[in-house]
This record gives C-alpha cells, structure tokens and sequence, in this order.
C-alpha cells in the first residue's frame, strides 16, 4: 500500500473508531483513481470501495476527515436498505439528478451528526477552489457552506 493510502486508511479507521462504529470489521478496499468526482463510495454486499482522486493528496488531515465521512456515511446508509431498496437506489442514483442530490445532501448531513460538520465545510471550502467545474459539480449535488454552517448550529443543540 502507498503512503497516500496509508494515510487514507489511518483517517477512515479512526473516523469508523469514533463515530460510524456499524461500520468496524467491514473491508474497505482504497483505490487511488483521476476521475471527474473526488471520490466516490461504493458497496459490494461483502465489502466497500473508496475511489479517491490523487487530488484529495493535498488536503489536510481536516479536509480529508470530512472525506472519508461524508463517503462513510454513504456507505453506512446504504447498509441499512434491503435488497429491494439498494436497487431502487441504485437505479434512481443512476437516472435522476434531483434523487443524487437529496443522497448527497443526506450523507452532508449524517457527515454533520455524527460530529465531522466542521471537517465538511472545510472540505468543501478547499474543493470549491481546485477547479470551476468542481465548485459548479459541488454546489449542484451538495449542501453549500451556508447550509453547512446551519446545519452543524442545529446539531449542536
């Protein structure tokens, strides 16, 4: 395993540690992989795959924390379907861009409660600035800062 695999694989194990405890003894297998996303989450029944863009290599430890559990969370709330619901999900992900970003805006906000709100805005803040392609994809499929920020005020009470 590289480094910057390594690395990944030390943030998302103490991610899983501390708040996505459903998740401990799953296998997660990191691959490393340019593509248009930062990263992507994916579920295989037996085990989970993290697609993480060689751009992520840059970010702090912070940025990175808000990553892996914004893509834990997917993976956590996928777990949770029945069969019958992960192919409907998998289907509606696939066809409907309004259904991908009530999925992106849900995993924000599980990211949020389980305590990482201020990893995501600080993620979200740096990504904004990589690219303009990336902020646009961002903000069309995301929660934006100001929501961020809203929603970690609400979690905290």
């Amino acid at each position: 395993m590289n480094e910057h695999l390594e690395r990944y694989k030390k943030i998302s194990d103490s991610i899983i540690k501390k708040a996505f405890i459903v998740l401990k003894g799953r296998r997660l297998i990191y691959i490393e992989r340019k593509f248009k996303y930062f990263g992507k989450a994916i579920n295989l029944g037996f085990f989970n795959v993290i697609i993480i863009n060689p751009v992520l290599r840059t970010f702090s430890d912070k940025e990175l924390k808000g990553f892996f559990a914004h893509e834990l969370s997917h993976i956590q709330r996928h777990q949770a379907r029945n069969l019958s619901k992960k192919i409907s999900f998998i289907i509606n992900y696939l066809i409907s861009e309004k259904f991908r970003r009530w999925e992106e805006g849900e995993a924000d906000k599980l990211t949020i409660k389980k305590g990482y709100g201020q990893e995501l805005y600080a993620l979200m803040r740096k990504s904004y600035g990589v690219s303009k392609e990336h902020e646009k994809r961002l903000k069309s499929s995301h929660l934006s800062l100001k929501e961020i920020k809203l929603y970690i005020k609400r979690n905290k009470t």
